[in-house]
Formats: C-alpha cells, structure tokens, sequence
C-alpha cells in the first residue's frame, strides 16, 4: 500500500488536536509546506475557481449551510480534465521556485 502524504503549512486547523490524532492514527506522512505559498499549491488554483463560480450566482449566501451547499455543487460540477491539468502542473511549480530561488513565481 502506497504511504499518504498530507501538505501542510502550520496552520491551525492542520495542526489542532484530532485532525493531528487522526493523521498519526492513519500513518500519514507529513509533507510540512512553507507558509504564504499558495503559488506552489494547485489546490489553491482549484479554490479560486470555485469561490469565482460562486461569486457569479445571482443570490447571496446568507448561511454557513448554504455556503457549504454551493461549495458541494460547485465541486461537483469542476471538469476532470481541469483537476489533471493542475495536478500535473505541481512539478512545473516546483521548478520554477527552485529557479525563482524560492521566490514567487506566476501561477
């Protein structure tokens, strides 16, 4: 069985007390992230899309609930091509702040 690996970047919710248990429970494998990297990140690339899909809805949220909903929907919806470019997009990322020399780079 292939090991799991979990990105993390020292925030909170990454590090509370359950979320910690559950990961050391399960074996994950920690891949720590420096802080303010979202460029390195194609999940980052897939949130803004979503909260901009979001955003073009004619009615506001007015609730946690149904912002989970639109959230659920909206991931739902995102085409499978679009995930395996971003995902495959993560060695180029790399590459160019190796280059950047840990600098920002344009994603």
């Amino acid at each position: 069985m292939k090991p799991i690996w979990f990105q993390k970047d020292g925030a909170s919710y990454h590090t509370a007390g359950i979320p910690s248990r559950y990961k050391k429970g399960q074996k994950v494998k920690i891949l720590n992230w420096p802080a303010q990297s979202p460029d390195l990140s194609p999940i980052e690339n897939l949130w803004k899309i979503v909260k901009d899909r979001i955003a073009k809805r004619r009615h506001r949220i007015k609730s946690i609930d149904e912002m989970s909903q639109a959230i659920i929907n909206e991931l739902s919806t995102v085409e499978e091509d679009l995930l395996e470019r971003l995902a495959k997009s993560f060695v180029n990322r790399l590459d160019l702040c190796i280059a950047a020399k840990g600098g920002s780079i344009k994603y």
